[in-house]
């Protein structure tokens, strides 16, 4: 499945004058492989006024205790890695998975593009960067794969800490996310990308809960339709 164009303006990392900042179009916003697929394509276009160098690295994607990492990929390349467009011209990204087909759950990558101003020397330290978008890669086995989400809530200086630990078969992402305490809706504040990957966990800090709550119940709009579970609340 890909979801529809979408004209990216990521800042994750925008730096100096905001005048530099360029924009670029991205389709689609997610990369999904399933089955025996191999390889995927993605359509970059500048859509400023001046000419841009473009970087794009495949990375791993986990998740450890909540905590996102990211390192080089083995089995997923990348290609062109390195590209120069013109204002309004396009660059297609060809994908090409490296391992056996044989999976029994989801793989998550990260395309990383950094957008590079013009006469930076070869990418390395010190490497400037503009603009930056992340594109979320699947590559799924064949068949019916579902998440599995398992929920937890403890009680920290902070607030209470939610937790999703996913122990199915597929990511799922998580949207909209609120607590229901007492019949009180909270808006839990978003603090990362909302995907709990195959394997993985996220965190959430939410504040306000009141300290005679012995329970939680959990809503957000998920990948695979709404969420809905109830949560203990632990010292």
């Amino acid at each position: 499945m890909r979801l529809p164009a979408l004209a990216v303006a990521v800042a994750s990392m925008m730096i100096s004058s905001p005048a530099w900042a360029q924009a670029m179009g991205i389709s689609p916003v997610r990369v999904e492989m399933t089955g025996g697929e191999q390889s995927a394509i993605i359509t970059v276009r500048n859509t400023g006024a001046s000419p841009i160098n473009l970087q794009v690295r495949a990375m791993d994607w986990s998740q450890v205790d909540g905590v996102e990492s990211f390192s080089l990929a083995g089995t997923l390349i990348a290609s062109p890695p390195m590209s120069t467009l013109a204002p309004g011209e396009e660059q297609i990204v060809r994908l090409f998975l490296d391992e056996p087909a044989k999976r029994t759950s989801e793989k998550a990558f990260r395309l990383i593009l950094d957008e590079i101003p013009l006469g930076e020397p070869t990418p390395g330290a010190g490497m400037r960067i503009r603009l930056r978008a992340l594109v979320p890669v699947f590559v799924a086995p064949k068949g019916v794969l579902r998440p599995d989400i398992q929920w937890s809530a403890r009680r920290s200086a902070a607030g209470l800490l939610l937790t999703a630990v996913n122990t199915g078969a597929r990511r799922n992402r998580l949207l909209n996310l609120n607590v229901v305490v007492g019949g009180t809706h909270i808006a839990v504040p978003s603090s990362n990308s909302g995907y709990v990957l195959s394997g993985g966990s996220q965190s959430w800090t939410v504040p306000d809960v009141p300290l005679t709550a012995a329970t939680v119940t959990i809503t957000a709009d998920g990948d695979f339709g709404e969420v809905n579970a109830v949560a203990p609340i632990l010292p």
